[in-house]
């Protein structure tokens, strides 16, 4: 950190650096995430507390943002709201204006890093990915207000992913629509290992109840063997090895 923001060694350790690493600690509660905060941004350190977090943690709070999604957003995003400070006014009106009428929700900061992301070039490409697979341009904007999650990917995410449920999967793109917080899922690590048990399951007679797959999805890894595939291992014992060959492609590492 030091190395990328070396200007940090002509401040005072005990008159300014310290006390500002103590005010930010105070706020986030947390070493580990007071780190994560200065080493996106060391203007924090740099320029202080007060005169870089505390005006955007007063705007947002003056808007009625929740606590924990304050404390998110400085941790993981310190530098983008730091840099927006003098339009997060603005943000915030105009992400209310795009469906989210409710800042105290865990979704609203969501839907805020999107707006405060992207120019209207980058926001029409994304629009034009999803139409590319039959979504309209109200279509994208309810799965937006879903889950902002699904606006924050790069085109080439929303491609891939589209194209493994519809191209391989044999899903319509209309799936999506309803359960659009699974593009934000990884491909590769989650969602293509997870289908292809599913689909082998299902391809032999296997899957005696109903859960659906976007259940199947979102739960935990362990939650997942325990209920997927750990169960159907003497009826199916080749589906370890479509498992752990998908999990291999994904991370590189065996799995046992």
């Amino acid at each position: 950190m030091i190395a990328s923001a070396p200007y940090l060694l002509s401040r005072s350790l005990e008159k300014h650096l310290i006390p500002n690493f103590g005010m930010l600690r105070d706020f986030l509660r947390c070493d580990k995430s007071t780190v994560t905060a200065i080493r996106r941004s060391p203007r924090i350190l740099l320029q202080g507390f007060e005169a870089t977090v505390n005006p955007v943690v007063k705007i947002l709070r003056d808007n009625g943002v929740r606590e924990s999604s304050i404390v998110w957003l400085v941790k993981c995003q310190s530098r983008t709201m730091i840099t927006s400070c003098n339009r997060l006014e603005e943000i915030v009106e105009k992400t209310k204006g795009m469906g989210f009428d409710d800042p105290s929700a865990a979704k609203f900061a969501v839907a805020m890093l999107a707006v405060m992301g992207m120019s209207e070039s980058t926001w029409e490409r994304k629009l034009d990915a999803y139409s590319k697979w039959g979504w309209s341009r109200d279509d994208a904007m309810s799965a937006f207000v879903k889950s902002p999650w699904c606006m924050t990917l790069s085109e080439e995410k929303i491609t891939a992913v589209m194209g493994f449920f519809v191209e391989e999967m044999g899903f319509e793109s209309s799936f999506l629509l309803r359960h659009p917080r699974l593009m934000s899922l990884s491909l590769e690590k989650r969602i293509r290992p997870r289908c292809l048990v599913f689909k082998h399951l299902a391809s032999q007679g296997l899957m005696k109840t109903k859960i659906g797959l976007t259940t199947l999805l979102t739960i935990y890894e362990e939650d997942f063997l325990e209920k997927f595939l750990i169960p159907h291992i003497g009826e199916a014992p080749e589906l370890l090895d479509i498992y752990r060959e998908e999990k291999h492609k994904a991370t590189g590492a065996l799995v046992p």
